[in-house]
């Protein structure tokens, strides 16, 4: 058993579960930031990155509905949808920062 600054105990199936979904994250904003390097000449090429990426996310959890032994479980399209959420509001965030200081 860990413990986060002593007070709080985590087990090791809490550690690995918060290990994986973060993994999980990093995996979609790749693919988000991926994803919006391909439409990135293309209109609104961030909705569409995003879209994209959670329409993955989604079949991903549909593909798991017929694999033995796995789930699909809307809170890991959520997850996922996040992970790709926060890459698309980085590239945002860089990019109106690039367009204020081009003025």
């Amino acid at each position: 058993m860990y413990s986060v600054c002593g007070l709080t105990p985590i087990t090791r199936d809490t550690l690995s579960f918060i290990v994986r979904k973060c993994a999980h994250m990093t995996e979609y904003a790749i693919l988000a930031f991926l994803l919006y390097k391909t439409f990135v000449h293309k209109q609104n090429p961030l909705i569409k990155s995003f879209i994209f990426t959670a329409l993955y996310a989604c079949s991903d959890e549909f593909h798991q509905l017929f694999i033995a032994g796995r789930a699909g479980q809307i809170r890991d399209v959520c997850i996922d949808s996040t992970g790709a959420l926060i890459m698309i509001l980085i590239i945002y965030f860089i990019l109106k920062r690039k367009d204020k200081k081009g003025l």
